[in-house]
């Protein structure tokens, strides 16, 4: 490699660290150590509960010169059965794993159309290597092109802003007019997880979206981590002053999950989210017990909180386990009355 590409490549992965933060080392500390090792399957042992297309649709924007595009799946896999309830399913920085699809497939089956895009990573293929890899070198993650928002408020367009937002967010914008265009007279349902996990916030200077699920938010990735880091959600000013003043306007609900132990998504954003959206924040954190040497530390492991380790992360789909009184089971229950009540 000649040093003048090295140097390039140097200064892009410095500049997107401080832009943008970094997660080297949180994401080292929090994954060092022991753990338990029985815990969970491999996603490539995951088998999936439905055949996979042979090609999946694209949705392409395209503006200021600039181009952003991302190809989606959607279940129910049969056009003629998408009439249900929309909802939008942001994967985590694995990509969009088997665990992550067979979710998505489970909630239609539960009485929803469900949208799934592929942000980055191969399809039904569980990589953070990658995803950190694409999260840098996209571009798409890092907050410094401006674009309008548009907050809208009872079919009316209520102010415009101009501010600096991720160039993904801008995408998902136009990629709920679409699913809104799919789904005339209904409400759109929201969730992100991980990396996305604060994104449907984001998304609520749309009308149509009513309901939002935050889980574990990690964003924005730090190096080092001070209190106003650990609460950040990583969105713009104006995307969260969009979402406080829907808020305040009435007519939405945020539910956060996260484990208790999770020390990439902060319990600190949750108290902050308490504390901007008040009652509208439903705090559904999940126990979990404490692993040492590869024993369970006495008396912090309960019923309530059996077979969730120390360190468990993702709520919804990778450390989600499939029996009745799993605190991930019941999570995903919750979840689906949560979309369903008016």
């Amino acid at each position: 490699m000649g040093r003048q590409l090295r140097n390039k490549i140097i200064i892009f992965f410095l500049s997107s660290t401080f832009l943008t933060g970094c997660g080297i080392y949180d994401f080292a500390k929090c994954f060092s150590g022991k753990v338990d090792p029985t815990w969970k399957k491999d996603d490539s042992e995951i088998s999936l509960e439905f055949p996979l297309p042979k090609s999946l649709e694209m949705f392409a924007l395209e503006e200021d010169g600039s181009s952003i595009q991302h190809e989606y799946i959607v279940f129910p896999l049969d056009k003629n059965s998408r009439t249900n309830p929309p909802l939008l399913l942001l994967h985590e920085l694995p990509g969009l794993t088997r665990k992550t699809l067979n979710f998505a497939h489970w909630l239609s089956e539960e009485g929803f159309t469900v949208y799934a895009p592929l942000l980055f990573g191969k399809l039904a293929e569980e990589s953070k290597v990658k995803g950190f890899v694409q999260y840098f070198a996209s571009q798409e993650w890092i907050p410094f092109v401006e674009k309008k928002i548009s907050f809208q408020s009872q079919g009316k367009e209520d102010e415009d802003f101009v501010g600096k937002t991720r160039p993904i967010h801008h995408w998902l914008r136009k990629f709920v007019k679409m699913i809104q265009d799919d789904h005339s007279n209904q409400t759109i349902g929201v969730i992100g997880m991980c990396l996305t996990g604060a994104s449907p916030l984001a998304l609520l200077d749309n009308k149509n979206i009513q309901k939002v699920v935050v889980a574990q938010p990690t964003l924005p990735f730090m190096f080092w981590g001070t209190g106003y880091d650990y609460r950040s959600l990583g969105l713009s000013g104006l995307e969260l002053s969009n979402a406080i003043k829907r808020v305040k306007i009435g007519g939405i609900k945020i539910l956060g999950t996260r484990f208790l132990n999770d020390c990439l998504a902060k319990r600190e954003k949750h108290e902050y989210m308490q504390a901007i959206f008040g009652k509208k924040f439903i705090d559904a954190e999940l126990l979990d017990y404490v692993y040492s040497n590869g024993k369970v530390r006495a008396g912090e492991k309960t019923e309530e909180n059996e077979a969730v380790p120390y360190r468990a992360h993702s709520t919804l789909v990778g450390d989600w386990q499939d029996y009745v009184s799993h605190p991930s089971e019941k999570l995903r229950s919750k979840i689906v009355s949560f979309f369903r009540k008016s």
